[in-house]
């Protein structure tokens, strides 16, 4: 099975709903290596904020993570 460049977000976003209330790590493995990570923070903060939550992830990090991911 070959990697893709990033994470999925609809599917990342329904494990961690399918997840709530168990503590784990997450580990993410993409050819986009450190870009597919902030693509995904920002993705959760704009489809999925009670994720975003999760990590620590708000409304007012849209901006940090979009001028993270614009480089």
């Amino acid at each position: 099975m070959s990697h893709a460049d990033f994470c999925h977000p609809f599917e990342f976003i329904g494990f961690m709903g399918a997840t709530e209330g168990l503590e784990f790590d997450v580990m993410l493995e993409a050819k986009a290596k450190d870009l597919a990570p902030i693509r995904l923070r920002l993705d959760m903060v704009r489809y999925a904020p009670e994720v975003a939550r999760r990590f620590g992830l708000g409304a007012s990090s849209e901006d940090v993570l979009g001028a993270e991911e614009a480089g």
